[in-house]
């Protein structure tokens, strides 16, 4: 019988721990507590712009739902099922903004997730994977990740995953300890198109500072 979504998720989180061996002590900066004026709308069920819980409107939607979002939502978000989620651009946020407050990872995806007009930044873990953790199928729009801190995998680390960045998507300004500044690839499959870039990552001490590709 196959497991419940939510359950998937969890066990393709806890699989990624013990994948790479050592780790690196990581500066962690203090968190900007920043305020979240998250507005976030179910476009296919027809809601309002009136929820500022973004995680709320994903656990609540159904699987290949249409999600927009306005403004800034902070915290640390998991999608666990087939979604897209849309940046509602205005003139306070013309890109709008998942930030990870400085205090955790920013997204954690284990399905087939689109993610369109969005920035994911702040992320900040003292170990692996600050701005995004991918098991799934990840398709970026548009979308930057940048500025981000983690000691492997600053901006994305996909896991036996795959990560497809389309349009003008960049991954920039991320770093890194050890490995993997931008992105970090265990198993998994990465593809850049159209003017997609990857550039200003670094890492203090290790190698792979705007990619890391591993196998082992």
């Amino acid at each position: 019988m196959d497991r419940a979504p939510r359950e998937r998720c969890v066990l393709a989180l806890l699989a990624t721990v013990g994948l790479v061996g050592a780790e690196f002590a990581v500066s962690v900066p203090g968190a900007e507590a920043v305020a979240n004026t998250c507005r976030a709308r179910n476009l296919t069920q027809g809601q309002g712009f009136g929820d500022a819980d973004l995680q709320r409107v994903i656990n609540e939607a159904d699987r290949g739902d249409t999600i927009s979002v306005k403004y800034r939502c902070v915290g640390s978000f998991t999608i666990d099922k087939r979604l897209t989620l849309v940046g509602h651009s205005t003139p306070e946020a013309p890109l709008p903004v998942l930030h990870g407050n400085g205090e955790g990872r920013v997204l954690f995806i284990c399905a087939n997730v689109t993610l369109t007009d969005l920035k994911i930044t702040r992320g900040v873990v003292p170990g692996k994977d600050g701005g995004i953790l991918n098991t799934g199928n990840l398709t970026l729009n548009d979308t930057v990740v940048t500025g981000n801190t983690a000691n492997l995998g600053g901006g994305i680390s996909n896991r036996k995953g795959i990560v497809t960045l389309d349009g003008s998507s960049s991954v920039g300004g991320n770093t890194v300890e050890y490995s993997g500044g931008g992105i970090y690839n265990w198993q998994g499959a990465v593809t850049m198109n159209d003017s997609s870039s990857l550039s200003g990552n670094t890492n203090a001490v290790g190698s792979g500072g705007v990619i890391l590709l591993s196998c082992t």
